[in-house]
């Protein structure tokens, strides 16, 4: 689902900017202005049953050409606006469409890191268990012994 989730940011962002979007590093080469997309951490935790709470904690680093610092902030009201939903392809006949939450950027170094998660609840399928049909024991009945002693 994570790749999924990267898939559909790129999605949002290559739909709305002309620029190259990238999610590994790249180490020689870079043309700004381009996004690096990155996930910062991933949790899952346990409902109920079979049902799970995922938390995906993603960074879109924008490099501009430029150091005007307030492209960078228009560049952040623009990501606001693009990434408060992003639509995933679930299978061949199912898109979801997930709202981005905890929304916030910060200009490090001239670079805007741009800050956001997804959160959902997802059902993993259990695997039928055969039950047993019987179970025959030689041991001794409890109640009856504390009738006995009373």
């Amino acid at each position: 689902m994570i790749s999924d989730i990267i898939k559909g940011i790129s999605k949002r962002l290559d739909d709305n900017f002309d620029y190259d979007i990238f999610c590994d590093l790249v180490n020689q080469g870079l043309n700004p202005p381009c996004f690096f997309i990155k996930v910062l951490r991933s949790s899952k935790s346990d409902v109920l049953n079979n049902r799970k709470y995922l938390s995906h904690d993603f960074v879109i680093q924008f490099i501009p050409n430029d150091n005007d610092c307030m492209n960078l902030h228009d560049m952040a009201e623009d990501l606001y606006r693009i990434l408060q939903y992003i639509f995933i392809d679930v299978d061949s006949n199912t898109i979801n469409c997930v709202h981005s939450f905890n929304t916030h950027h910060e200009i490090v170094d001239n670079v805007l890191m741009f800050y956001l998660s997804f959160n959902y609840y997802s059902y993993e399928s259990v695997q039928s268990v055969v039950n047993m049909d019987s179970l025959e024991s030689d041991s001794i009945n409890i109640s009856n012994v504390f009738n006995d002693f009373l």
